[in-house]
């Protein structure tokens, strides 16, 4: 079994990666179509490219509950265990309009990496949860546990 501090290690092995994905989601802005924007669906695209490793990868579109014309998007990915039962690791890839753009500091789409932090809009809700959740899981990938 492999020592936690071996995961934390191969973990922050990966931030230069971590950090060009979230920026990269931030530069997607995501946002629902009960805000007037166009979906998830690049933002999906994007994420799509970032997943290896794991034995089965499905992305399902479904339309949107008051806008069928717009797909909003789903990922699967599934890694099989030597034991039984299912982890199941949610986020969501949409964001809220960035509003009054004159209450930025920079802009909200373009995202700028300052004394180790990353702002932008999507960052915090729900961007860290889906750029964590992933690069947590490839530690686990594969490694023998």
């Amino acid at each position: 079994m492999k020592s936690l501090g071996h995961f934390l290690s191969s973990a922050e092995a990966c931030e230069d990666e971590m950090i060009d994905t979230m920026m990269g989601m931030i530069r997607i802005p995501a946002i629902a179509p009960e805000n007037g924007g166009a979906g998830e669906g690049a933002k999906a695209d994007f994420l799509m490219g970032k997943l290896r490793g794991f034995d089965e990868i499905r992305r399902i579109d479904v339309p949107d509950f008051n806008y069928s014309s717009i797909l909003r998007p789903n990922i699967l990915a599934k890694k099989a265990g030597s034991q039984t039962g299912t982890v199941w690791i949610v986020a969501h890839m949409d964001v809220v309009p960035a509003a009054e753009l004159d209450s930025w500091d920079t802009p909200p789409f373009e995202p700028v990496l300052k004394d180790g932090k990353i702002y932008g809009r999507g960052t915090e809700d729900n961007g860290q949860a889906v750029v964590s959740s992933l690069y947590a899981a490839r530690q686990f990938l594969s490694e023998e546990l």
